[in-house]
């Protein structure tokens, strides 16, 4: 499923605006759901595990039966059958996805909050560091990017810029905004390409050296890659055994470099420890 909300990426969203009546939105500084009346958001969930229901309307996750429930002043009550709601099968199904509450028609998602239209995608290199075995393969890269982002306050999906021995893992083809005519900009509002063309042309606007607090990085300067400038994979051999392995080298990029070297600048020993790239979808 495609993200279904986006936060600038100069600055970290609060809890979205009370303008219509029913909005649900996510209180990430109090752990708890909340409902708008038209006005002011007030708390659907007690903060804690779904134990004890004393007030009807509140709402709340089981993680055991992977299921939200309501409170109708006595039982919880199950908002759906159980299981992960990976596909919108029944009617009234709620779901928490890509930082947003979503319920289920019968056939698709629709979004219980206001989602602004992007303006630009957010990029970043991340704060934290891994040798080539921890990168945990491209799929590994992913979910650290967005985990990464989320922790920032960013909503929504992000993948790395990396690739492994598979020509379809590289970004030009893994990633969903490739093409995009959408500006690329840092956490602090710096744009390092005008769109997705800019962005493989072979040069940056300005380096990728923020992180995703919006901190300058710093040492060491090098992102493991095996990316070229078109956003395709660089090499079917260097890569950290599909980056999962502290033998061997991989391909590296500098991210205070705005040419070429940004995506690839040498190949280094997979048992250093290197930053990567992570791009808002």
């Amino acid at each position: 499923m495609p993200a279904l909300a986006y936060a600038d990426c100069a600055a970290v969203v609060p809890l979205g605006s009370c303008t219509q009546s029913g909005l649900i939105d996510y209180d990430t500084g109090l752990n708890t759901l909340k409902w708008c009346n038209g006005a002011n958001y007030y708390n659907m969930s007690s903060g804690s595990t779904a134990s004890t229901c004393s007030q009807a309307g509140l709402l709340e996750y089981d993680g055991g039966l992977s299921n939200y429930k309501f409170c109708n002043g006595t039982n919880w009550i199950p908002l759906a059958n159980g299981g992960t709601h990976g596909l919108s099968a029944q009617t009234k199904a709620i779901d928490y996805r890509d930082g947003i509450m979503t319920w289920s028609n019968g056939t698709n998602w629709i979004a219980m909050v206001q989602v602004p239209a992007p303006t630009h995608k957010c990029v970043f290199v991340s704060s934290a560091l891994y040798t080539g075995a921890q990168i945990g393969g491209v799929s590994g890269a992913h979910a650290k990017c967005t985990a990464l982002a989320a922790a920032s306050g960013r909503y929504g999906t992000y993948k790395a810029w990396i690739a492994d021995s598979t020509a379809g893992s590289a970004p030009s083809t893994s990633f969903s905004i490739a093409g995009t005519t959408l500006p690329f900009k840092l956490p602090n509002g710096t744009t390092v390409a005008d769109n997705w063309a800019d962005l493989i042309d072979g040069s940056l606007d300005n380096a990728i050296e923020r992180d995703e607090n919006g901190n300058v990085a710093g040492l060491p300067e090098r992102t493991w890659t095996n990316v070229n400038t078109s956003g395709a994979r660089l090499s079917s051999s260097e890569h950290c055994s599909n980056w999962g392995s502290t033998s061997g080298n991989g391909s590296v990029g500098r991210d205070n470099e705005i040419d070429s070297d940004w995506t690839y600048k040498e190949d280094r020993v997979c048992s250093d420890s290197y930053h990567i790239y992570c791009f808002e979808q």
